[in-house]
Parts: C-alpha cells; sequence; structure tokens
C-alpha cells in the first residue's frame, strides 16, 4: 500500500527522472509471496506502474517494497553448451555477462488470474537470439532465483534446444556479444547475480 504523502513523492522523483532520461512507466508485475505445496509452487504478484520499482531503486530512503518478478533461463544444445551475452543499453549490469533468455513479464502473456511465463521465455529467446520455439524440444521449471542488489525476483527454467537449431554469433539492441560457452567452461563469477544463481542450480542437478 502506497500513502497519499508516499504517492506525491514518487509523482515528483518521477518527473525529474523523466525530464533527463527516457523512460516509460510501463505495468509491471510485482512480486507478493510464494508457496510450495508438493512439488508445486504458486506464486502470487500483482500489477503496478514501473514507476514505483524505479523510485524503489533511487529513493531508498522512501522505504518501498515492489520487487519484479521477471523470467530468466538457461539455454542447452544437444552438445551442453550454453547461450550466453554481455548486455549493453541497459540500466542494471551493463557489460555484465549473462545466461540467454532473460526479462520482464509483459501484459501480453496475461490471463484472467495467470500469466503464462514460458510463452514470455519464448518470447524473449526469439527476440533475443532468433530462436524459434519449434526448436525447443522441453522448457523445465529449476528455481525461484532473488537478486538482493536490485530486488527482482525471476521464475528461472532451463531451455532444451533439437538438434536442428541454428547455432550463430549474433548482436542486438541488448547485447554487444551473443555466443554459445561449453556449460563447463564457464566462469560463473562473471555471471550477473540471477544467471550464477541459474548456473549454480544447473550444476548441483548434473552433479546428482
Amino acid at each position: 500500500i502506497v500513502t497519499h504523502l508516499e504517492n506525491k513523492i514518487i509523482e515528483e522523483f518521477w518527473k525529474k527522472a523523466q525530464a533527463s532520461k527516457n523512460l516509460n512507466d510501463v505495468k509491471v508485475l510485482y512480486y507478493l509471496s510464494h508457496e510450495t505445496n508438493g512439488g508445486e509452487v504458486t506464486v502470487k504478484a500483482f500489477w503496478g506502474a514501473y514507476r514505483y520499482f524505479y523510485c524503489n531503486l533511487n529513493h531508498p530512503t522512501l522505504g518501498l517494497n515492489f520487487v519484479p518478478l521477471a523470467v530468466s533461463g538457461i539455454c542447452l544444445d544437444k552438445r551442453g553448451f550454453t547461450l550466453t551475452a554481455k548486455r549493453k543499453n541497459v540500466t542494471e549490469y551493463s557489460n555484465g555477462s549473462e545466461l540467454v533468455p532473460s526479462g520482464g513479464i509483459s501484459e501480453s502473456v496475461k490471463s484472467e488470474n495467470s500469466v503464462d511465463f514460458r510463452k514470455q521465455l519464448l518470447n524473449e529467446l526469439f527476440e533475443e537470439a532468433s530462436i524459434e520455439a519449434e526448436n525447443v524440444s522441453k522448457i523445465e521449471e529449476i528455481g525461484i532465483v532473488r537478486d538482493l542488489s536490485n530486488q527482482v525476483i525471476d521464475i528461472c527454467c532451463q531451455i532444451d534446444l533439437d538438434d536442428n537449431v541454428e547455432l550463430s554469433t549474433m548482436t542486438n539492441d541488448e547485447y554487444s556479444l551473443l555466443s554459445w560457452i561449453d556449460f563447463k567452461e564457464i566462469d560463473c563469477e562473471r555471471l550477473i547475480p540471477t544467471s550464477r544463481g541459474i548456473f549454480n542450480i544447473v550444476e548441483k542437478n548434473r552433479d546428482l
């Protein structure tokens, strides 16, 4: 709940920020809670304006608690190679290395009381790496990872690819480098926090 006074401060802070930066007040899906029942995890979330998260990061004295819910994945081909990228033109971890795909959850994948986060992952995979959904053999949820630095929570999945996927190195508006690396040769310490969490989960599962 945001009080009237907090809303007034947010509005003033947001207007000042917009005057110097290209910011869009899009709808963001915010994490509320999650609970585990057997092998099933239910995540509760709500939609709100991006300005709340922006103020959360840049005006910490307000004490807001708006945590975006996003999706991230690790892409593996039949060789055991992983799709990685170096970020550019982003507000968080510019020039950092991350696993692909990842992104926020958009309203385009929501239904009445749920969101299709797998569809969002497939959308991100195509946008970021031009890999079609038909090249994906399996998507499996592997965990929930929280970035304690930027306060974002990601639903994380492993994406297995078919043999016939075209492997290529590309660049786009988000990445200066997109490449395939043998999973065993990835330097975990160079990854951004969420990707590091995903890598550790997959590595642990492979060792079991």
